[in-house]
């Protein structure tokens, strides 16, 4: 058995290590306590025994489904998500022109954020941490002085074991932390959270909504690793956070894909 902690709260790629189940994810149902239960909420941490079977991953992607579906229509999530994608607009349309769809344009804003702001942790072992988008981006807005505070014990190690470390010049920089799965849920989480009216939009009036995808790779029989595919009319736009020197639309090639839709 393992552990799956469900997290959400007002703070805060390489592949997992975990080895999926090669069952077809387009088969994989989740069960409807998975599909259906709320997130956490602010706060909360929800703790679950799992099977270490296909069982398990299938509440684990309803977790992940769950966590991206709750964001839409969340105010807080929209006004963020529409700001960043706002200022991106700005200035693409001064280096680019203003010709382009704008919602590859927003796309691409919400991944350069996450991009900048993200930091792989794996799992602690048997374990498997599960957060939510908005538990995530908040993490971005902790203080430095808060985290100066948390780590204050590490500092004290790092400057004993290094005389050319010099803790009062750090300024920890604005991150949240996960593996795969949180990279994954926190961009997704942001697309849905553009609004759908009144501003612009990631599902305009009159335009083809976008479509969200979970996208799944491995090899030798396994799928161990998930990142984000967005459609934007007839293009797959993919997003994986977990390789620093990654851009949009890259990502790691695999023996075998599967793609699991987040239904909105």
């Amino acid at each position: 058995m393992r552990t799956v902690l469900l997290t959400s709260g007002s703070q805060g790629a390489r592949p997992s290590a975990r080895a999926v189940a090669t069952a077809r994810l387009g088969q994989a149902k989740a069960s409807t306590s998975a599909l259906d239960a709320p997130p956490p909420a602010s706060g909360e941490v929800f703790r679950t025994a799992l099977p270490d079977t296909f069982d398990g991953i299938r509440f684990e992607i309803g977790r992940m489904r769950k966590y991206v579906q709750a964001v839409k229509g969340d105010p807080w999530m929209a006004a963020f998500a529409r700001q960043v994608c706002q200022n991106y607009s700005r200035l693409a349309s001064t280096l680019e022109g203003a010709d382009r769809d704008p919602r590859v344009l927003f796309c691409e804003a919400l991944d350069l954020w996450c991009r900048d702001h993200y930091a792989y942790v794996n799992d602690p072992p048997n374990i498997e941490v599960i957060q939510t988008p908005k538990r995530m981006v908040k993490q971005t807005m902790v203080p430095s002085a808060v985290v100066k505070s948390i780590m204050a014990p590490f500092f004290e190690e790092f400057s004993a074991a290094s005389p050319n470390y010099h803790v009062e010049g750090y300024e920890p920089p604005p991150q949240y932390f996960g593996d795969c799965d949180e990279a994954v849920c926190c961009f997704l989480g942001l697309c849905v959270a553009m609004p759908s009216s009144g501003q612009p939009s990631m599902n305009g009036e009159g335009e083809e909504p976008v479509g969200c995808y979970f996208r799944f790779g491995g090899n030798d029989g396994t799928l161990h690793h998930v990142w984000a595919r967005v459609k934007v009319g007839d293009r797959d736009i993919d997003a994986d956070h977990t390789e620093p020197g990654y851009k949009i639309g890259d990502y790691s090639k695999f023996e075998a894909y599967e793609s699991a839709e987040v239904p909105l």
